[in-house]
């Protein structure tokens, strides 16, 4: 495996309803909590949300900070998770985006 550069998330989808973009303002931004700085990735990737080895929703990644990595709020989608999923808190994984070109 190369540098991983996205995150994958397992959290549920009433977890992260709050943080999808139509419960968004226009100038806010949604995030979610982490232990530490998060160093394997960087603002512009993607993280991933799964629940039941599906992913339920998807964000640009905008910022990290200890504790936090923020995001440009959360996006619906139903896909077939293409990597093990973590059974709790989040994992680094190799860029997901090319397995799904319908995504954006």
């Amino acid at each position: 495996m190369g540098r991983p550069n996205e995150v994958l998330i397992h959290a549920s989808p009433g977890d992260l309803a709050h943080k999808h973009l139509g419960n968004l303002g226009d100038d806010e931004e949604a995030f979610w909590r982490v232990s530490g700085t998060p160093r394997q990735v960087e603002p512009g990737r993607r993280v991933w949300f799964e629940w039941d080895g599906r992913i339920h929703a998807w964000g640009n990644i905008t910022a990290l900070e200890d504790g936090r990595l923020w995001f440009d709020g959360a996006r619906e989608v139903d896909l077939d998770c293409p990597v093990e999923v973590p059974t709790r808190g989040f994992k680094y994984v190799d860029p997901l985006t090319p397995h799904f070109a319908d995504a954006d």
